[in-house]
């Protein structure tokens, strides 16, 4: 998803900046045999993740994200893509201190996992997005300066904001979610790719004016 500053759309408050950004084609089914809803797991495959992300490229499931918890040692984020076997991710220091704990007992363990996942979920987005394109860096932009920005999305699950997007405040505004919050240009981009891994749109994002340039809402 790119910012296409040659669209011009009506600012919603004086001295706001809108930019307007290009969708995606909806979301369809691509691969004879993956099909975008996320398949069925066996009862000893349900123990084992605590979490299952589909992940998308121009509208077709491509991958899954999934956090496994079972054997402890290899406790993480885990990329699963066709025909390939799955591979763990390099996402947080705090993963592999988890891996190494043979002390706490299962309650506390699993606790402390729970909490891991939720805090890490951004981090493992952000890392399955790099695996994903290979390493490669994005096409360069002019960046963007750094300050609140807000981001109106569809397409994304309401429970899957929060950990998505830590920095992010989100309001959900019937089927759309606007995600709000201060980014720089490294953040706002992140945030953005994001979204689209998780086969959402941004429909608009706006900047907020310098205090005392805009009135109050009202």
């Amino acid at each position: 998803m790119f910012i296409d500053r040659s669209l011009t759309c009506r600012p919603r408050m004086p001295g706001a900046r809108i930019y307007c950004l290009r969708r995606p084609p909806a979301a369809r089914h691509i691969d004879a045999g993956e099909p975008a809803e996320m398949r069925v797991q066996s009862a000893d495959d349900r123990l084992s993740l605590l979490g299952s992300l589909d992940l998308q490229r121009g509208g077709r499931v491509v991958a899954r994200l999934q956090w496994r918890t079972q054997p402890r040692t290899a406790v993480g984020w885990y990329l699963e893509r066709p025909r390939r076997p799955a591979r763990r991710l390099d996402v947080d220091s705090g993963i592999d201190a988890l891996a190494q704990d043979a002390v706490s007992d299962p309650d506390t363990w699993n606790a402390r996992a729970d909490a891991v996942a939720l805090l890490s979920t951004a981090l493992a987005l952000d890392a399955a997005d790099r695996a994903l394109r290979g390493g490669l860096a994005p096409p360069p932009s002019r960046p963007l300066e750094s300050g609140r920005y807000e981001l109106h999305v569809t397409g994304l699950d309401a429970a899957t904001s929060a950990p998505a997007f830590p920095d992010a405040a989100s309001v959900a505004a019937g089927d759309t979610n606007v995600l709000a919050g201060t980014f720089d240009d490294r953040a706002l981009t992140a945030a953005i790719r994001r979204v689209n891994l998780l086969g959402g749109r941004v429909l608009a994002m706006f900047r907020a004016a310098p205090a005392g340039e805009c009135n109050p809402r009202t």
